[in-house]
């Protein structure tokens, strides 16, 4: 028996979901700051492209999300701005939550 495309897409879904959640729950497991950003964008982007949007999308409102969220700071990346690893992960627990409501 095969798996429809639909199941595979939740799949899919599903475990981009759950990965991203297990980096996030220990962040310092998976590497450096820039690492786990890294893996939880891609992440990101492969749940954008199993539900047939496009995966640019992601980096595009990712960049634009932390301008309004450090409008006082450079174009850089979180791990480069955020203070605590407390807020590292709690932004970026707030971007992957804006991204599964799209």
């Amino acid at each position: 028996m095969t798996a429809s495309n639909s199941d595979l897409r939740e799949e899919f879904v599903a475990w981009a979901d759950l990965y991203a959640n297990e980096i996030l729950a220990a962040p310092r497991m998976w590497g450096s700051g820039e690492a786990v950003e890294m893996q939880v964008i891609l992440l990101l982007e492969v749940r954008a492209r199993a539900l047939k949007q496009d995966p640019r999308l992601v980096a595009d409102l990712y960049a634009k999300f932390l301008r309004e969220r450090y409008p006082t700071q450079p174009s850089l990346p979180l791990f480069s701005l955020a203070q605590t690893e407390s807020e590292f992960v709690e932004v970026l627990r707030e971007f992957q939550a804006r991204m599964i409501q799209l």
